[in-house]
C-alpha cells in the first residue's frame, strides 16, 4: 500500500480542501475581494472627504491597488480575504493535506459568504448615505422679507441675480471689501467677492458657473428630487449620484477641507406673502467649533449656479449676521440675462458724487461713503466684467481710503485696502493693457507700496 493511501494528496494550482476548486468557487471569492476593497474605498472617501464615485484615473488606480493586494496576499500570506473564506489554496508543488471536501464543510463556507455578503452590503448601503455628499436633504421654508422700504438695504445685482443687501451691519459700521485676484475678465467674471461685515462676519459671493444638466426644467426638478430622495427610482440612483457629485462636490469638497464638527444639507424655498416660491436651491449649513457657514446655490433657468457664503461667529452677533443674510437670501431674483442687472447699476453709477466725500464730517462717515460708492462699482464689475472703467474707479476709490488711513494709522484697513487696489489694478491690466490710465495706476501702486 502506499504511503499516502488515506490522504488526499493535493497537486499545485487552486484547490479547496485538496480538490481543484471550481470557477464559481474562485468567482465569490474574487466578489468577496472586491467587496473588501470597495468598502475600504468608501470608508476611505469619507474619511478624507474624496468622491465616493471614482473618476477613470482613481478606477485605474484602484484595480492596479486590487492587483497588488491580490499578488501580495497569495505570495505572503498564501491567501486573500476572499480565498481564506473559502479555504482555497495556491500551491506551485504537491504536499499531502488530510482534510477533504465534506457536506459541512461546503455548508459552513456557504453560510459565511452569504452573511459576509449581506453584511457588507447592509454596511455599504448605510455608510453611502452618511457619506456628506449623500445625505439627504430636508425643505426649509423661508419668508420673503419686505425690504423695499429699509434704508438698512441696498437693492444691488450679483451676477444674475438681484436682491437687496445689508449697507452697514452694526451701529452703522462701514463695509469693507477684497476682491481676489483670479486670472478672469474680460473671458469670464472675477471668481469671488468678498465683503467684511465686520472683522468675525464674512459674505463670499462666488463668481457663476453654469451646468448644462441643469438648463431645463425638468432637469433641476430632478436635481430638487435627487437631493431631497424624493421617488428615485432604482434606475435614477446613478444619474442621481452623478449630478451630485458634478454639482456639490466642488463645494462640499471647499466646506469639509477645514475639518467641519457637522454638515447638514437641505433645500430651501423663499416664498412670497401668497406662498409662491420665488427662489430655491441647495442650502447647506457647516459648523465649526466657533463659527457657522451658511452656503446657498441658487440656479438660474440656463442652469447658472450662484453661490452665496456668510461665515459668522456662533454668538449673538452671529445670530443676527445670520438673520440679515437669510433677510438677503430671501429678496433675490434670478435673472437669465444681464442687461436688466446692468441697468439697474448704471442708474445707480449716475447718483455718485465724489465731491461728498469732501463734506465727510469725521473718518467713519468718510469710510461709509467710500463704502457704498465701492459697493455699487463692485456690483457693477460682477454684471460687466469687462468694462476698464468699473476697475479704474475702484482702484482710485481705494487709494483715497488708504490716504486716509494712514492718517488715522488704521494699519488693518490699509492692508485690506492695498490687496483690493493691487487686484482693480491687475483685472484693469488684463482688460485694457494699452489704456493710457494704465500709467496712472501704475504710479499709484508705487507710491501705495511705499505704505
Amino acid at each position: 500500500m502506499s504511503t499516502y493511501e488515506n490522504f488526499n494528496i493535493q497537486v499545485k494550482g487552486y484547490t479547496v480542501f485538496g480538490e481543484k476548486a471550481l470557477t464559481v468557487v474562485r468567482i465569490l471569492a474574487f466578489c468577496i475581494d472586491a467587496l473588501v476593497f470597495i468598502c475600504g474605498y468608501f470608508f476611505f472617501s469619507m474619511l478624507y472627504y474624496l468622491s465616493p464615485l471614482p473618476g477613470l484615473l482613481d478606477t485605474a488606480l484602484l484595480i492596479f491597488l486590487f492587483l497588488i493586494y491580490k499578488f501580495s496576499f497569495e505570495k505572503y500570506l498564501h491567501c486573500t480575504v476572499g480565498q481564506w473564506f473559502w479555504k482555497i489554496k495556491k500551491t506551485n508543488k504537491i504536499y499531502i493535506q488530510k482534510e477533504k471536501l465534506s457536506i459541512p464543510n461546503l455548508s459552513a463556507v456557504i453560510s459565511l459568504t452569504i452573511i459576509f455578503f449581506s453584511c457588507s452590503i447592509y454596511i455599504f448601503y448605510t455608510w453611502i448615505y452618511q457619506h456628506p455628499m449623500l445625505q439627504k436633504a430636508s425643505i426649509i421654508t423661508i419668508k420673503s422679507a419686505d425690504l423695499e422700504q429699509n434704508i438698512s438695504y441696498e437693492r444691488l445685482p450679483w451676477f444674475y441675480t438681484i436682491g437687496y443687501w445689508p449697507k452697514y451691519f452694526i451701529d452703522s459700521e462701514p463695509l469693507s471689501f477684497s476682491l481676489p485676484y483670479e486670472k478672469g475678465p474680460p473671458l469670464k467674471f472675477p471668481g469671488h467677492i468678498i465683503v467684511h461685515w465686520q472683522k468675525s462676519v464674512i459674505l463670499s459671493i462666488a463668481g457663476p458657473i453654469t451646468y448644462p444638466e441643469l438648463n431645463i426644467e425638468n432637469n433641476r426638478f430632478f436635481f430638487k428630487r435627487c437631493l431631497l430622495r424624493n421617488e428615485i427610482s432604482l434606475r435614477e440612483h446613478y444619474d442621481c449620484l452623478r449630478l451630485r457629485e458634478k454639482i456639490l462636490f466642488t463645494y462640499f469638497k471647499k466646506a469639509l477641507n477645514n475639518n467641519p464638527t457637522q454638515l447638514e444639507l437641505n433645500w430651501f424655498e423663499a416664498k412670497s406673502n401668497n406662498n409662491a416660491i420665488q427662489t430655491q436651491g441647495p442650502y447647506f449649513k457647516v459648523k465649526y467649533p466657533q463659527r457657522l457657514q451658511d452656503h446657498y446655490l441658487l440656479i438660474n433657468n440656463k442652469g447658472t449656479l450662484h453661490e452665496f457664503i456668510l461665515e459668522y461667529p456662533n454668538t449673538e452677533l452671529g445670530t443676527r449676521a445670520q438673520e440679515m443674510f437669510t433677510n438677503s437670501i430671501s429678496s433675490i431674483r434670478l435673472t437669465d440675462e444681464l442687461i436688466d442687472n446692468q441697468n439697474l447699476i448704471n442708474q445707480r453709477l449716475l447718483h455718485i458724487n465724489l465731491k461728498e466725500l469732501e463734506k465727510a464730517a469725521n473718518i467713519n462717515d468718510f469710510n461709509r461713503q467710500i463704502a457704498e460708492i465701492q459697493y455699487i462699482l463692485l456690483s457693477k464689475i460682477s454684471t460687466d466684467p469687462k468694462t476698464f472703467e468699473s476697475y479704474f474707479h475702484l482702484a482710485g476709490t481705494t487709494m483715497l481710503l488708504i490716504k486716509r488711513s494712514i492718517q488715522v494709522q488704521n494699519a488693518e484697513l490699509v492692508s485690506m485696502a492695498k490687496s483690493l487696489f493691487f487686484s482693480a489694478y491687475q483685472y484693469a491690466k488684463d482688460i485694457d493693457p494699452s489704456n493710457q490710465k494704465i500709467l496712472q495706476l501704475e504710479q499709484m501702486w508705487n507710491e501705495i507700496k511705499k505704505y
